[in-house]
């Protein structure tokens, strides 16, 4: 026989994060280089792969074009891209003769970097592509991860704003 203890408060000692709030929040999303050195393509395309993942997200976000219809404001200030270079070694059999082989692989890595205003509170979030051979719309996908967990940890007082007009 198997007996369960419930412990109190047990269930509420970690708050469970919403699945989704009452209605989207509304988002606008722009490109806005850090510095005159980011004002890429590349940039401009991150803003607006992220704008595709988060019209994707419905329950979440809705876009909207102006800035002041926006309960969050999303600045992608800056794409970047790491090289990383790896090198082995291992040994191959030619003819009855082993031989000592070099071998080498480049890794790109792409992140992108937003500033995030939300309740009149800027925080810096990042998304980066972990893949080996990266993209943009990698980085985009896991920038809006992170904008939906940031305002998942953020919701009950995202939700008292919205109950409380002005």
């Amino acid at each position: 026989m198997t007996l369960l203890l419930a412990l109190p408060g047990a269930a509420s000692q970690k708050e469970r994060l919403p699945k989704k709030p009452d209605w989207p929040f509304t988002v606008f999303i722009l490109a806005n280089p850090s510095d005159e050195a980011q004002a890429t393509e590349e940039l401009s395309r991150g803003a607006e792969e992220l704008k595709k993942k988060i019209a994707g997200k419905k329950d979440w976000f809705h876009l909207v074009e102006r800035m002041e219809d926006a309960e969050i404001v999303v600045e992608v200030d800056s794409h970047r891209v790491r090289e990383h270079l790896t090198f082995w070694a291992s040994t191959k059999t030619l003819g009855g003769e082993t031989q000592g082989v070099t071998n080498s692989t480049i890794s790109h890595y792409h992140s992108l970097r937003a500033k995030v205003t939300l309740l009149g509170n800027e925080t810096q979030l990042t998304g980066m592509d972990p893949r080996r051979t990266g993209s943009v719309k990698g980085a985009a996908t896991a920038l809006m991860k992170e904008l939906v967990k940031h305002c998942q940890e953020r919701y009950a007082v995202l939700k008292e704003k919205r109950a409380r007009p002005g």
